[in-house]
């Protein structure tokens, strides 16, 4: 495919690619502080302590699983506006036939991943 572009394009889809990578990277350190708040000595005392915790403690780790679950969403949220920005970007670099032909691509490759994971269901 990468023959069927202009050098222009080509030029533009390289950006695109640095640009999402920063993008992924800064996505990436964003979920290595959130894993490393879970085990922040605060948090992972009081798991530890789940046996015999006070209706105080409990609340506290109640909070702090709040804060955790919303930093993850936020985070999903973040990565799913990535995907969404990328591909709208993309399509505005192709031309329409160039971009009915990756978007055949991207659902034939869904459907046979969706595939490949209902054989492997079937097999356990």
């Amino acid at each position: 495919m990468v023959e069927d572009l202009r050098p222009e394009q080509v030029t533009e889809l390289d950006r695109l690619k640095l640009e999402t990578r920063r993008s992924e990277r800064e996505l990436s350190e964003t979920m290595a502080r959130i894993q490393e708040s879970v085990a922040a000595p605060p948090i992972l005392a009081t798991v530890r302590r789940v046996g015999r915790l006070m209706d105080g403690q409990i609340s506290t780790l109640d909070e702090a699983m709040e804060e955790l679950k919303a930093a993850m969403l936020r985070l999903i949220e973040s990565a799913d506006g990535l995907r969404g920005s990328t591909v709208r970007k993309v399509v505005e670099v192709l031309s329409p036939s160039q971009t009915v032909k990756v978007l055949a691509a991207v659902a034939e490759f869904q459907l046979r991943i969706r595939s490949w994971g209902l054989q492997r269901d079937q097999q356990s």
